[in-house]
């Protein structure tokens, strides 16, 4: 071994590897870290959560409670009630399950009462068939009517803004008179929804 070392051939030859195993050494180092690196930064950016909101705005209603999404007729009762309100869904980055729950107040006894319900387009307004739901809903010991609209959305598309228009005729009997009050307030509308990422393209059932 003595005599190995003190060979000048085999001394050049060591060097000449030793240099070689360092910047091999040196280069993998450099692969790792950098591929540490961009792990790192792909698993934060793949981390960032989807934008998932949807926003409910009433409007063009005497009494508009806007955190409420309700609408009501003050003490004095008229013969109908608009009520307009607005589905935003620009801020949904995935497809999306829209259940749209729209409630109409049923406790005016002695009225007989006709819901309407249509959707505004292009400055025109195109009347939707809901039936509403066999049991009724019931708010602060009030009763509703609920009807359902379920629609799916999907991401680019330019109708994101959906304005709808709920209409309650209140007809009174003979009993009563066009100036008939009620004791306290009543919310007359009251709109809710829910909202169900999809990845099928194929709107569902809410379950």
């Amino acid at each position: 071994m003595k005599g190995l070392f003190s060979s000048k051939k085999f001394r050049k030859n060591l060097r000449k590897w030793l240099v070689m195993y360092l910047g091999v050494m040196a280069f993998l180092t450099t692969v790792i870290t950098y591929s540490k690196y961009m792990s790192s930064m792909y698993a934060k950016d793949s981390a960032r959560v989807a934008k998932f909101n949807v926003l409910i705005k009433p409007n063009n209603c005497t009494n508009t409670d806007e955190e409420q999404k309700t609408c009501n007729i003050g003490v004095v009762r008229p013969t109908k009630i608009d009520y307009y309100f607005t589905v935003d869904t620009s801020e949904l980055e995935v497809n999306t399950n829209i259940y749209l729950k729209i409630y109409i107040n049923d406790e005016f006894k002695n009225f007989y009462q006709t819901d309407i319900i249509k959707e505004v387009k292009n400055d025109t307004e195109e009347e939707i068939n809901l039936v509403p739901k066999e049991n009724k809903v019931t708010f602060s010991g009030k009763n509703y009517n609920q009807y359902n609209l379920n629609y799916l959305y999907k991401v680019g598309e330019e109708d994101n803004i959906r304005t709808f228009h709920v209409i309650v005729k209140l007809i009174s009997n003979n009993e009563y008179k066009e100036g008939y009050s009620i004791s306290s307030p009543y919310d007359i509308v009251r709109v809710g929804y829910s909202a169900i990422q999809n990845n099928t393209n194929i709107l569902e059932e809410e379950k």
